[in-house]
């Protein structure tokens, strides 16, 4: 599996609780503390968790927004840009207008992609399909995985995959709240001979063996989580190339809620950097892999 070595983050200058964003969220939570105190325990988390990953020898690319402009969520940059290996990148409609506002065309000049494949124009038909939140990707099988959600338009992925050239698998999801799981990559994660599934919320059991199986036909190793541990994260992980072989970046609350043996799994696979962010997690609802945007 081609790895990346290379991430962009993006500092939460302007993080704070979305309620646009949390309707279709249950992981988001209401701070109890003033906003101020919020953007200064994310940011003081954010550079922690840059600092690992550069230790563990991965790149980083940080960006920083002047305040203005800062946007709530805009730490998850995975969801409205993707890129790929060849030199393409995918542009994705968002679900919200304060996400859609995340969007930096400097980004794009910057990296100089030989194709850029845009999907924004769905937007104003009310469509979205989020990146990477919106679909893991098992890049060396060419295989997609689409959790259905107000943020996962089942057309939309079928019109991505086929660009793309990745098989699709589309399915649905019941999470906390009665709600479908707003993005896959929560609930899945796939590395280069791992993967991590949560079958406790895919809402059909032949679904959920089926993709399992498919999982362990392409040759990677399943390790099955139960909805508990993806609502703390345990799905929410990414492999990256760091300077001694694979990295696995995940939150401490995701690795304190794997099993010893399920740890010691994964360990096989990579070494294990978690990276302390509750706060990021607790009122932006989404983990580490959420805010890796991969760089090929």
């Amino acid at each position: 599996m081609n790895l990346a070595s290379h991430v962009i983050m993006r500092r939460p200058t302007g993080f704070k609780f979305d309620p646009a964003t949390s309707a279709s969220n249950s992981f988001q939570h209401p701070p109890a503390v003033p906003d101020a105190e919020v953007r200064a325990m994310a940011c003081a988390e954010f550079d922690g968790a840059v600092q690992l990953l550069r230790a563990a020898g991965v790149r980083v690319t940080v960006l920083d927004d002047p305040a203005e402009v800062a946007q709530p969520n805009a730490v998850f940059p995975n969801n409205w840009i993707s890129f790929h290996a060849g030199g393409q990148a995918c542009l994705y409609p968002m679900a919200t207008e304060s996400r859609r506002r995340e969007r930096l065309p400097a980004l794009l000049e910057a990296f100089g992609p030989r194709e850029t494949f845009d999907l924004t124009p769905a937007e104003e038909s009310g469509k979205s399909l989020e990146g990477t939140g919106s679909l893991v990707l098992d890049r060396a099988q060419r295989t997609a995985y689409a959790a259905l959600s107000p943020r996962t338009d089942a057309d939309l992925a079928r019109r991505w995959a086929a660009h793309m050239g990745f098989d699709l698998t589309l399915f649905e999801t019941l999470g906390p709240g009665d709600l479908p799981i707003y993005h896959t990559n929560v609930m899945m994660a796939i590395g280069s001979g791992f993967a991590v599934l949560c079958e406790d919320v895919i809402s059909d059991r032949p679904t959920a063996n089926r993709i399992r199986e498919q999982l362990t036909y392409s040759g990677k190793l399943v390790v099955t989580i139960t909805e508990d541990q993806m609502t703390h994260f345990c799905g929410n992980l990414l492999e990256l190339g760091g300077a001694s072989g694979p990295v696995i970046a995940l939150s401490e609350q995701a690795f304190g809620a794997f099993t010893q043996g399920q740890r010691k799994a994964l360990a096989e696979h990579g070494k294990l950097v978690a990276l302390k962010i509750p706060t990021i997690e607790a009122i932006g609802g989404g983990s580490v892999r959420c805010m890796l945007c991969e760089v090929f």
